[in-house]
């Protein structure tokens, strides 16, 4: 397919195989890590709803929200430390690498302490005026609001670790603890249904916190063994710390620009529409954070390997990552994902039993917004490899902004709640070209290459199968359970099948195969060594 559409040569996919493989073999322990701890996430759920009951688990909720609306940041930093650390790793300098990380560390503990004061200071705002907590609830909100913060400083104060782990590329640990986490979680809503506690909303509370503090403690072992040499030796250094504090900064910019588009939205929609409105856009970005985080899986494994690359100088090799990757998760996703456009119906009956009008508009919106962005997760790795992010993050971060006011002007002319897929799905793809435009600047990419690689070879199988899809669903009756899992199966294989003949090189296949078979010969073998 790549020779029909090919103005330019690609470079041969067996030329890169060995990484490659090491990169396959952390996705595949990524996105298992990803599906067991989104399948216990939502078991744990309805766990602690029965034990808390509505109200216990409506106050948790909305505290934890509030306080975790800054988990943005901790995202933001850790792809920061990251970047650094990989580029450290990538051009072989050891003590770069103890620097860096003794850098971060300080920064990241002064700013987790200066972020605990200002979430203490904003306390009494924030519950009696922001969230409105009624007075009976005050006690008990105010010591998770306490026990919150103190888990935000954790998670803060555990990003240069986690970076370390991710720029080594240890991601069956990283996979590993991410299950316990979610498996802790779930074991904890277990225990506390066999504890006899008045409050056992506060109880919950405590017991996550000592569950994060487990999990800090086990990061430091795994990096005090495997990573000595990079935790010890390091030199304060003005000019690290004014580089990482500016690069986490302008990150955080751009992570604050993506959260706002969506609260924004979901303001937006509360002001014009009512509440059932609300419920509907909820349903939506629970699907979409399910999506990003498969999403987050490939790319996690992949962003290491585009740092050390640029790093290393081995321009071809930092190309063909990008690539690579835009086409690969898009095609993971667009698999995963085609079911909940065809059958979004049926899908959310089977899920809510009875979802509320427009959800089924607003999943699809959210999905195709969805796909679009995946084309782009490789890309703005390759451009925060380059360390030159600000015009990027400001022009960007304004084309997201932009969704907001003109949803509004939409929404007042009176136009119905649907009318947000105009602009969410346009910025989307203004977005794509320019993050494209940033690496053809640099001389890494062109316009012809990336649009006859990776996005029309990609799109032309997606939008056939999207066509031959409805047109058999039109002519078949999907109720229950049996028919909506059996045409949903369906559904992912035509489009594999289509996007494994038009999108696939004929390297790629070869690459696919031999992948799928290492994977499960390592497997085999570790399944032995027990």
């Amino acid at each position: 397919m790549l020779r029909l559409f090919g103005l330019l040569k690609w470079k041969p996919i067996g030329e890169h195989m060995s990484k490659n493989g090491l990169i396959f073999k952390n996705t595949f322990f990524l996105a298992f890590r990803t599906i067991l701890s989104l399948l216990v996430s939502l078991y744990t759920t309805r766990v602690i709803l029965e034990e808390m009951g509505a109200s216990g688990y409506g106050l948790f909720s909305v505290i934890y929200g509030t306080v975790g609306f800054f988990v943005f940041i901790v995202l933001a930093m850790n792809d920061s430390v990251q970047r650094f650390l990989s580029m450290k790793i990538g051009s072989d300098d050891t003590q770069g690498t103890r620097d860096i990380f003794k850098n971060s560390l300080l920064i990241y503990c002064v700013f987790g302490l200066l972020l605990v004061f200002c979430l203490f200071f904003l306390k009494n705002i924030a519950l009696q005026n922001v969230l409105n907590i009624d007075v009976v609830s005050s006690n008990t909100a105010n010591v998770i609001y306490i026990i919150a913060c103190l888990s935000i400083f954790i998670l803060v104060v555990q990003t240069p670790f986690n970076a370390l782990v991710l720029s080594y590329e240890k991601m069956s640990f990283y996979a590993y603890m991410s299950i316990y986490d979610a498996c802790s979680k779930l074991v904890l809503a277990f225990a506390i249904s066999h504890m006899a506690s008045p409050d056992k909303v506060i109880l919950y509370s405590l017991l996550l916190l000592i569950s994060s503090v487990t999990c800090f403690i086990l990061y430091f072992i795994f990096c005090f063994i495997n990573f000595r040499f990079a935790l010890f030796g390091g030199r304060i250094n003005r000019d690290f710390i004014k580089e990482i504090f500016s690069f986490s900064f302008w990150n955080v910019l751009g992570g604050f620009a993506s959260v706002s588009r969506i609260q924004g939205l979901n303001i937006l929609l509360n002001v014009y529409f009512s509440t059932v409105v609300n419920a509907a856009f909820a349903i939506s970005n629970t699907v979409l954070n399910a999506i990003n985080l498969l999403t987050q899986s490939l790319v996690t494994a992949l962003r290491p390997q585009i740092y050390k690359s640029y790093a290393a100088s081995d321009i071809s090799r930092y190309r063909f990552l990008i690539l690579m990757g835009s086409k690969f998760t898009f095609i993971f996703l667009s698999i995963i994902s085609m079911p909940l456009i065809v059958n979004t119906q049926e899908i959310l009956i089977l899920w809510l039993k009875n979802p509320p009008e427009f959800g089924v508009a607003f999943v699809r919106i959210i999905v195709v917004m969805a796909l679009i962005d995946s084309l782009s997760f490789s890309i703005m790795a390759g451009i925060q490899a380059t360390g030159k992010i600000k015009a990027y993050q400001l022009l960007v971060g304004f084309v997201i902004f932009i969704n907001l006011p003109i949803s509004y002007i939409l929404l007042k002319s009176g136009f119905s709640p649907q009318v947000i897929a105009f602009p969410l799905l346009i910025t989307s793809i203004i977005n794509l070209n320019l993050r494209t435009y940033f690496l053809v600047a640099k001389g890494v990419l062109s316009y012809s290459k990336y649009y006859c690689n990776v996005v029309l070879p990609c799109f032309i199988p997606i939008a056939v199968s999207f066509v031959i899809l409805f047109y058999v669903k039109s002519f078949l009756l999907i109720d229950g359970l049996f028919y909506t899992v059996a045409f949903s199966f369906f559904s992912s294989f035509v489009t594999m099948v289509l996007l494994w003949l038009v999108a696939f090189s004929t390297d790629e296949r070869r690459f696919c195969y031999s992948s799928i078979i290492n994977v499960f010969r390592i497997l085999k073998n570790k399944r032995k060594g027990l």
